[in-house]
């Protein structure tokens, strides 16, 4: 499920306004689960598509009662090289807790290729 988020910018020559595209998942849209032990979860989300030279956030909402996040990752899918054989850069801004119950990340794919990526949270089941 993808939302329309607003974010200023700014631009050498002006302040401007961009529109980023939100990803917003729950434990129950993982495609891969993973008991940790202890009360821990790995959740595996994606492939996403990411276009060239924007912005994509990600935010992990622990709507269920018991689901705290406790770390988050991501990656891009497949090693790519753009036409000169330079490595396609792709980076994340930030990622942090939003609360005890959501987690924020923000990637940028700063090349110029469509690229896909997956996100993974570490989660922590409490009874």
């Amino acid at each position: 499920m993808h939302k329309k988020l607003t974010l200023r910018t700014i631009n050498k020559n002006k302040n401007s306004i961009k529109k980023v595209k939100v990803v917003k998942l729950t434990s129950k849209q993982a495609k891969i689960r993973q008991n940790l032990g202890n009360g821990f979860t790995r959740l595996v989300f994606g492939p996403f598509t990411i276009d060239r030279f924007q912005t994509r956030l990600i935010r992990f909402e622990g709507s269920e009662r018991n689901v705290h996040p406790v770390s988050g990752g991501w990656w891009f899918q497949y090693h790519q090289t753009g036409p000169e054989g330079e490595l396609v850069p792709g980076f994340a801004t930030s990622s942090y807790p939003q609360n005890d119950r959501d987690w924020v990340i923000v990637l940028r794919n700063s090349s110029r290729l469509i690229r896909q990526f997956r996100v993974l949270f570490i989660v922590k089941n409490q009874e």
